[in-house]
């Protein structure tokens, strides 16, 4: 539970992760429209992960400016909303809008068998805490 000392801005933070999602999404049209075809699928996932983190870091540094987490804890809840946002919009547009069936879009998270769904959720996750954590000592 959330303590009264806690009054990390939730309700900003998470109509924010809208713009993670356009982050997200622009970063895959990029993807598609430029090097995505000639270096194949599983390569193109993984070199448009780096950009993606990156603008995500500075998506959440202009949030952490305006509007500072108060602690470790709210960032760490705020990470895990926007994972878990992050990952119902890419299995429900992928099932609903794309027609994928369920264990094709689950693949994308298998880090074992290469693909790199599963690092862009714990990057989502992390990054308020990093974020703040990298705030604080600057």
């Amino acid at each position: 539970m959330i303590g009264e000392r806690d009054s990390a801005p939730y309700g900003r933070y998470l109509a924010a992760s809208v713009g993670l999602m356009a982050i997200a999404t622009a970063n895959g049209v990029m993807r598609e429209l430029t090097y995505g075809k000639a270096v194949g699928e599983r390569v193109a996932h993984w070199a448009s992960l780096g950009p993606m983190v990156g603008l995500f870091a500075v998506y959440v540094n202009v949030l952490e400016r305006r509007w500072p987490l108060p602690s470790w804890r709210s960032a760490a809840t705020i990470g895990s909303v926007w994972a878990g946002i992050a990952a119902g919009f890419e299995l429900g547009v992928g099932h609903y809008v794309e027609r994928k069936n369920w264990s094709e879009l689950l693949r994308e998270y298998n880090l074992a068998a290469g693909r790199s769904g599963g690092l862009v959720l714990v990057a989502t996750a992390a990054m308020p805490a990093l974020v703040r954590v990298w705030r604080r000592r600057a």
